[in-house]
């Protein structure tokens, strides 16, 4: 077992969350390879599905990238082919993710982040 956070890695129940004032989330095993198709092309579902809640702070998020891919790595014999041939996955689910979180988290100046 391991734990980021409010995260923790169970390798036989999953990854299990804790957020204040909320029941506790489950995903179990098979879930943390569950993709989603987005314009952007397919990414993790999960690290997607959670960003626009408001208990999924930057901090929430980082620990749950930590567990989530803490599971991916453990389990990573059992990577469905179809992920395991998108070598940028990753990246393109932190990607979404960091660009969903802004929305709702504003940079240190109260406004949006700059892109240039």
């Amino acid at each position: 077992m391991v734990q980021f956070g409010i995260w923790m890695f169970d390798e036989k129940l999953g990854i299990i969350g804790r957020p204040e004032n909320l029941p506790e989330l489950y995903l179990n095993n098979d879930q943390i390879w569950e993709i989603k198709e987005t314009s952007l092309g397919k990414v993790w579902k999960w690290p997607i599905e959670f960003a626009p809640n408001q208990w999924f702070s930057p901090k929430v998020a980082d620990d749950f990238n930590k567990t989530f891919f803490y599971a991916h790595n453990f389990f990573k014999g059992f990577r469905p082919p179809e992920s395991s041939e998108d070598l940028d996955l990753d990246m393109r689910t932190v990607e979404l993710q960091t660009d969903l979180l802004s929305d709702y988290f504003p940079g240190p100046d109260g406004g949006q982040e700059i892109r240039v």
